[in-house]
């Protein structure tokens, strides 16, 4: 209902009715609305100067903190780079100083062997001169001992020799040398002549036993010649030789106790660097790990950062451009509204017209607006839309079904029997072999046994696994005829959606034509009005003031001005309001097309889905009534199994006599061939 009338029908609330009742008022108004103008512009002035201001301030600090950010990072960079190249130099001294210790540890170890080897070849030659010098005071004058064989003395001087070649450089003096030589020669003469009469007389000769040092001098002398001129000379060379070896024996422990200090030390303090260099790598990646970790923060800060200045400078743009826009408009709102001028009667009489009072009452006596209807029910469409597309996907269910179906495909079973089969057969073998050989009952026994054991344990993991199958096809059967009910109540709402969208859109449809007429009258009237206004009202201003001097001076009102504005505005918003109806027209009639393309689609999706589900549920119901079928040979075999398995037990665990065991046996052989002959479906 309207809310009021003027005298002629015309609603106050529509726009014609407005224009009627602005036009009495348009003068003083219009100074009323320069003046709000002007300081609503004044408040939006003072608005754009404390925003300016604040942009400005918070892009200069953005703008620091960028520059600072920038700055941190550029300087934790030449942080990571020098610690790295700190990390490369105390690597290549660490490589230097691993080095240096693997190779002293090396050369010690060389250096401690040949401490450990000079040390047994010196207590060897200590321990030969020790056996030489007391077998020469054996030979002193009035020993007890002194007819000592040549052959002693003989070993003596080989001992001797073979210390002065092999051991160390004792640095004998000439006469030393002189004694020591003339004692291995005359020993070595008095040898060759004792062992003359056996042959032993080789040709190695006195120059084999001498050492290098030794010339070889008057061999006319004999050893007892040489020995009755006493040999304190050679005990006394033989003593200086041994004190010799004992001091280098000496020298050799302090030599060997130096070097092993010296090279603790060295270990020590090696180890004690590389130490030093590692925690100085560790602490260098600590500070890289530290300054990348910085440095990500002011990465992340620099981006917020700048994301900032990118924002409030947009901002400040827009901000500029706007009061630009807006300054230039206020200006030019001014200068309009000072041109205005006032043109009222005729339009006034044309807008009250008969034609206008019924296409107003026509307009405003709906319930509610064409166009708020064809928007609520686009709305309406579009959910019904969603609500169809939102549905879930039978693909799925396939898929899944597909899945679970797949591992019984297999078109052929084994033979249930064919395992008791083959047991009877080597029964009967076993038990015709066992009349003749009692020995090998024992172990035919525990053979049997066995294999019977293992086969009630296939069987029974056989028959387990059906009856897990037999659960699962029972679950994926429950679940196909739910999928089956939900489909079918899922087209079911599909068709009835179709159908109240369809009667939806043929209303839509009317109500549309008839607002679009509407709209289109309205603005012809309206046009016609704004015509004859714009013949009077409608100059330019140097075309007024010309008039105005050869009218006498007659200066119009410019409300007249505002009415042709509101003309064109009301023109405007009828036209406007048809471009609507007429698009959401459009849109509601693709909206629709969609509508039924994805319904009939969806449809056919559904429909094949349903007819897939239907094919899967009477496929696993057969293949139900064949693993039921397999369960139950397996039942069988087992029993006849378990039977046999009791058979074996009154065999091979009850004692009887072999005349017992004998006729049983050949019971139990004519009752396995009626059972293979009953398996089989033949005579045996």
């Amino acid at each position: 209902a309207d809310r009021g009338s003027s005298d002629k029908g015309i609603p106050e609330n529509s726009p014609v009715g407005k224009i009627l009742a602005l036009l009495a008022e348009l003068r003083s108004q219009l100074k009323d609305d320069a003046k709000v103008d002007r300081q609503q512009f004044e408040m939006y002035s003072e608005w754009y100067a404390v925003q300016y201001a604040d942009a400005n301030k918070t892009i200069e600090e953005a703008q620091e903190t960028a520059a600072d950010l920038g700055t941190r990072l550029k300087q934790q960079e030449a942080l990571r780079e020098k610690r790295g190249l700190a990390i490369e130099k105390a690597t290549s001294k660490l490589a230097v100083a691993e080095k240096e210790l693997k190779d002293a540890t090396t050369q010690r170890g060389t250096e401690h062997q040949a401490f450990v080897q000079g040390l047994a070849e010196t207590d060897e030659a200590i321990h030969r001169l020790e056996h030489a010098v007391e077998v020469m005071d054996q030979q002193a004058p009035g020993h007890q001992a002194k007819q000592q064989s040549s052959a002693s003395l003989v070993d003596v001087a080989r001992k001797v020799r073979t210390v002065l070649l092999q051991g160390p450089d004792f640095s004998l003096t000439l006469s030393q040398r002189e004694t020591l030589d003339g004692f291995l020669r005359a020993a070595l003469r008095r040898s060759h002549r004792s062992e003359a009469a056996g042959g032993l007389r080789g040709a190695s000769g006195e120059e084999a036993l001498a050492p290098d040092f030794l010339q070889v001098g008057d061999q006319t002398s004999g050893f007892a010649e040489y020995m009755a001129q006493g040999n304190d000379g050679v005990v006394a060379a033989l003593d200086s030789v041994l004190g010799k070896a004992r001091e280098h024996l000496q020298d050799l422990r302090m030599q060997e106790e130096r070097a092993s200090f010296v090279f603790a030390k060295f270990e020590k303090e090696t180890k004690a660097r590389i130490k030093s260099i590692k925690s100085s790598i560790t602490s260098d990646k600590q500070q890289i790990a530290e300054s990348q970790e910085l440095s990500g923060r002011s990465e992340a800060d620099l981006s917020t950062t700048a994301q900032l200045l990118k924002v409030t400078q947009d901002g400040l743009d827009r901000l500029k451009v706007d009061f630009t826009t807006k300054n230039n408009s206020f200006h030019e709102r001014s200068r309009k509204r000072n041109d205005e001028i006032l043109a009222v009667e005729e339009a006034s009489e044309i807008m009250n017209g008969k034609e206008m009072r019924k296409l107003m009452r026509e307009q405003y006596q709906k319930p509610e607006s064409s166009i708020g209807f064809v928007q609520l029910q686009q709305v309406a469409r579009r959910r019904a839309l969603h609500a169809l597309r939102a549905a879930r996907s039978p693909g799925v269910a396939l898929l899944a079904l597909r899945t679970h179906t797949e591992a019984m495909r297999s078109s052929s079973r084994a033979n249930p029997f064919g395992k008791v089969t083959q047991l009877i057969r080597d029964m009967i073998a076993r038990l015709s072999k066992e009349c003749a050989a009692e020995a090998t009952k024992a172990q035919w026994c525990e053979s049997e046994m066995a294999k019977s054991a293992k086969s009630k344990f296939n069987i029974d993991k056989s028959a387990d696994k059906l009856k897990a199958r037999i659960a699962q096809i029972d679950t994926e059967v429950d679940q196909l005829t739910a999928d089956i009910k939900r489909i079918n109540a899922e087209i079911g709402d599909m068709s009835k959606a179709k159908r109240e969208a369809t009667e939806l859109r043929k209303e839509e449809q009317s109500e549309a034509a008839g607002s679009i007429e509407r709209y289109e009258d309205a603005q012809r009237l309206l046009r016609a009005a704004l015509t004859l206004l714009k013949k009077t009202y409608g100059k330019k201003e140097e075309e007024r003031t010309g008039s105005q001097s050869s009218d006498g001076g007659y200066k119009v009102s410019g409300i007249g001005a505002g009415v042709v504005g509101l003309l064109e505005i009301a023109i405007e918003d009828f036209a406007q309001l048809q471009q609507e109806t007429e698009t959401a027209e459009a849109t509601a009639q693709k909206d629709y097309k969609d509508l039924m393309d994805s319904t009939d689609v969806k449809t056919a999706a559904f429909n094949k889905d349903l007819e897939y589900k239907n094919q899967q549920k009477v496929r696993l119901e057969g293949d139900r009534v064949r693993v039921v079928e397999d369960l139950q040979n397996f039942d069988k075999e087992l029993k006849a199994l378990e039977k046999y398995i009791e058979e074996l037990k009154v065999q091979c665990l009850k004692r009887e006599t072999y005349e017992e065991r004998k006729q049983r046996r050949e019971e139990e052989i004519r009752q396995l061939q009626e059972a293979l002959a009953s398996l089989n479906g033949n005579a045996y």
